[in-house]
């Protein structure tokens, strides 16, 4: 009886296999709406696989829980339970995609899955019943006691088999990085990047901003040399963070786009440190920065944790659900960033760190705690979580080499009430992310860190609110937009902090702190030395500072005067502020001073050329669904 028993779970395995190859069939030709990454023909077999391989699980698992299940009665438990699988997690994981029903990520959304994942599973139970009542008693039987019972068997076991070879041949090795022989005699401190995105620097109670939104993030900057004029590389998170991870401007690193990753042969900041035997890790809630757009080479540890190495290409929805499964929800917020670093640090106790520490509000959408709203503006109107997005106004752009906010004929604008509410909003986000930020002081003062730390603190780019006509980010090159408050605090602090005042780049501070810490250059890297933090007096001249989005928006910064061009190349805009004397960049003085112009053009002109020489060929765009679902949530693609 038990023999008949386990050859009716070969029924079964034929059963669910059969299940098991028409959805992967549908899922790989079937129609996906809204979703170009969706799986094609290329992905045939893996996606087979994968279905087969659930078959096998589902039929294993069920017969464990049904051992004493009659050899007739089985193959119809086994048959549902694949039915509600395929039915209720990869029907409904495509369902909700269907462009008339509420994306998943809202209340709506979830709500829609939830109906529609129950009624796939008393689908799957009816399909079931009537099979099982459409064969007769004998005919189960006759299955499970011939061919079928034993063939069923051995198609799990080369199933089986075939997935084991498979893991064992194609499972990723872990990659020892060579450390220098020199490395461990070499003095190690920690060295810590703090990076909040979206912060303007005009909105920190620091530079004078009469709201208090940042009292923790002023504790820091009083204890460091504060960079009052510092740039941003680019205006927004792909192409500022790759130019601090590499060294290079995005005219070389080149990695513009809202898909483009980082070229695997790119020598990056983490893996120089690790060359040193530094422990490198990463805390990001920013979810467009991840290892699969090639963001974390170099780092050991990186959160939230990638998707399993199996998910390949993640197209198919059981890849895609498992590497959801992999990431918590509360990766996103402050106090997991802080959770998951520190207990990373306590994890790796007497050995250097470096490590990346990204925040990401105040990025929108606004959605601050009401306690931080009423700290910074209890009595602030209501105002959009939302900022206008450029896509939704591309229709009015007539001019194809124009891609800022001003070649709109009519941009978006708010009324003064909705625009109060929103920037309060705004600030109150900050207040939020700089709390995070002094419990992280504050438990780093407690171990005693903080006396053996170096800390940089910066951001990838600002925010607009109608400034100049614009919104959010990425579309223009205002200061802004690059303004970036940036600060560098030595171990133990600078008692009375201190400032530099000139124009500097944030690649700058990256390559002196190699400096300050003895180590070599990291290599291809275009940052020059800030000899004040390395007790020389300041240069006699100073370079201008380049912030760009190529090919549409260039900016150059030297003293006062700060150079903007927009367009195409050859018939660009050319415009010119004298920064001391309007720091709002609101009057153009390009035809008032002719020979600066002239001479801050030059530069630039040279400064690109120059650039160009070095550039990393190797790039390529991803194809991540859940990284291109971020960036559509973000606002950056359609």
């Amino acid at each position: 009886m038990e023999r008949w028993r386990w050859r009716s779970m070969g029924v079964a395995i034929w059963l669910t296999a059969l299940v098991a190859l028409a959805a992967g069939l549908i899922e790989v030709f079937g129609p996906h709406p809204m979703d170009p990454s969706a799986p094609g023909l290329r992905d045939l077999p893996y996606a087979l696989d994968l279905h087969l391989l659930a078959a096998v699980g589902v039929t294993l698992g069920l017969r464990a829980l049904f051992r004493r299940a009659a050899e007739t009665t089985f193959p119809s438990i086994a048959l549902g339970g694949m039915l509600m699988l395929e039915l209720g997690v990869v029907g409904v994981h495509w369902l909700i995609k269907v462009p008339f029903l509420p994306r998943f990520y809202t209340p709506a959304g979830k709500a829609v899955a939830a109906i529609a994942f129950l009624a796939a599973i008393v689908l799957g139970l009816v399909l079931a019943r009537l099979v099982a009542r459409a064969l007769r008693r004998e005919t189960w039987i006759r299955w499970t006691r011939g061919l079928w019972g034993v063939s069923g068997i051995g198609l799990a076991i080369a199933i089986l088999g075939l997935n084991a070879v498979l893991f064992l041949t194609a499972m990723p090795r872990p990659v020892r990085s060579a450390v220098r022989s020199y490395a461990a005699g070499h003095p190690r401190p920690d060295v810590f990047i703090i990076l909040v995105d979206t912060l303007r620097r005009d909105h920190l109670s620091y530079f004078g901003y009469p709201r208090p939104t940042s009292p923790n993030i002023d504790r820091l900057l009083s204890e460091s040399v504060v960079f009052t004029a510092a740039s941003t590389p680019s205006t927004w998170t792909i192409p500022s963070v790759a130019s601090l991870f590499t060294g290079l401007y995005p005219t070389s690193h080149q990695v513009t786009g809202a898909t483009n990753r980082i070229a695997a042969d790119a020598p990056l900041l983490a893996e120089h440190f690790r060359s040193y035997g530094y422990r490198t890790g990463a805390f990001v809630a920013n979810q467009i920065v991840t290892r699969r757009n090639g963001y974390g080479q170099g780092f050991e540890a990186f959160f939230p944790p990638s998707p399993p190495w199996w998910t390949y290409h993640q197209l198919t929805a059981f890849e895609r659900l498992a590497s959801r499964v992999r990431k918590p929800a509360s990766a996103s917020q402050g106090w997991r960033i802080n959770q998951e670093f520190l207990r990373w640090l306590k994890a790796t106790p007497d050995q250097p760190h470096f490590a990346y520490l990204h925040y990401l509000d105040p990025h929108s959408p606004y959605e601050p705690p009401a306690e931080d709203l009423q700290a910074v503006a209890p009595d602030a109107p209501r105002g959009p979580a939302d900022p206008p997005r450029i896509r939704a106004y591309v229709n009015q752009i007539r001019d194809p080499t124009c891609r800022d906010w001003e070649c709109l004929e009519s941009p978006p604008s708010l009324p003064p009430e909705e625009l109060a509410g929103m920037i309060a909003r705004y600030d109150a986000e900050i207040r939020y992310t700089d709390r995070m930020i002094g419990a992280l002081l504050d438990k780093l003062g407690r171990t005693g860190a903080l006396e053996r730390c170096h800390i940089l603190f910066l951001t990838d780019h600002g925010e607009e609110f109608a400034d100049h006509h614009g919104w959010s980010h990425g579309n223009s090159i205002y200061e802004e937009m690059i303004g970036c408050p940036m600060a560098y605090r030595p171990p133990g602090g600078r008692p009375g902090g201190g400032t530099i005042a000139r124009p500097t780049p944030e690649l700058d501070l990256l390559l002196t702190l190699c400096r300050i810490l003895g180590l070599d250059d990291p290599p291809l890297h275009q940052g020059r030395e800030i000899p004040e933090l390395l007790g020389r007096p300041a240069p006699a001249t100073v370079p201008p500072v380049l912030s760009e989005i190529p090919p549409h928006l260039y900016a150059l910064r030297q003293g006062p005067w700060k150079l903007i061009r927009r367009g195409s190349t050859h018939s660009p805009d050319w415009r010119l502020y004298n920064l001391q004397d309007d720091p709002g960049e609101l009057h153009d003085v390009a035809d008032t001073y002719p020979d600066t112009l002239a001479a801050l053009r030059g530069y630039l002109e040279g400064r690109l050329a120059e650039l160009a020489k070095v550039t990393l060929m190797e790039i390529s765009s991803t194809t991540d669904p859940e990284l291109l679902e971020r960036l559509r949530s973000l606002g950056y693609i359609q």
